[in-house]
């Protein structure tokens, strides 16, 4: 009785949908309207089309990548002081954002040695992190523990 009463429910909906749609087809957008002004040429506007399309659709990536960084940084902290931890040890990473890295496979401490980063120089390195109020890490390389 369940499955009936859902089938004739769905069907009633697409019905009404299929039927209230049919506006919507005779309904064609041009150039003019989606760009305004009728000076320029199709191929002008067309080519603006393009550009806005490109900037609003790389936008959004290049303000992710500028700003993630401290995007994590704010949220942890945030987190932080929601969970009443402001009496724990800090974690902290300091970061010298000029240093220059050549990537070396053979020095890499990951069990893993692929990466796509060999022979290659970066900006930017870890210069020390601190788990807990302890220095785990300082320079590149495992502080002792």
């Amino acid at each position: 009785m369940r499955r009936r009463l859902a089938l004739a429910w769905t069907l009633f909906a697409g019905l009404a949908l299929a039927g209230l749609s049919t506006a919507a087809h005779a309904q064609v957008a041009g150039l003019e309207s989606l760009l305004g002004g009728t000076e320029a040429t199709a191929t002008a506007r067309i080519v603006q089309l393009v550009v806005l399309v490109t900037v609003l659709s790389v936008a959004p990536g290049l303000l992710i990548m500028v700003t993630s960084f401290t995007r994590f940084v704010i949220a942890f902290s945030f987190l932080r002081s929601g969970l009443g931890l402001q009496s724990t040890p800090a974690n902290l990473v300091l970061v010298d954002p000029t240093a220059r890295v050549t990537v070396d496979r053979a020095a890499s401490h990951s069990l893993s040695r692929n990466t796509p980063w060999h022979e290659r120089t970066l900006t930017g390195a870890v210069h020390t992190t601190i788990l807990r109020g302890v220095v785990t890490a300082r320079g590149g390389e495992p502080a002792p523990c």
